[in-house]
């Protein structure tokens, strides 16, 4: 994202991994903005998984102490099952609402 500023501030020409051409052919051209590019989506990305995994091994300890602390009864067993329930209501309507927030546009074929 920060090439892509960079690249508008300057004025420089705008560089695509996919060029539009009439025929189906896809042609590539690489530079080095475009390997900065993905450089920095890779180290996001990295962050981000770190983050996640700290946060499992986090939750993991949290879900040990109270299996602890509660035994193996029906409050544990319901616990469980309301955890599940949550993450699969969260994940359902992550993906339900994600679509509405980027408006649609046509592929690159259509806008030829």
């Amino acid at each position: 994202m920060v090439t892509m500023w960079l690249s508008w501030l300057f004025g420089l020409q705008e560089i695509s991994m996919y060029s539009k051409v009439v025929s189906c052919n896809v042609e590539t051209s690489w530079s080095m903005l475009l390997v900065l590019q993905a450089t920095q989506v890779g180290f996001c990305c990295g962050l981000l998984a770190a983050r996640f995994n700290r946060i499992v091994v986090t939750m993991n300890a949290m879900r040990a102490t109270t299996a602890r602390h509660l035994g193996n009864t029906r409050r544990l067993v319901s616990r469980r099952l309301c955890e599940v329930a949550a993450i699969t209501v969260a994940t359902s309507c992550f993906l339900l609402l994600a679509p509405t927030l980027v408006p649609c546009r046509d592929a690159s074929l259509q806008m030829l």
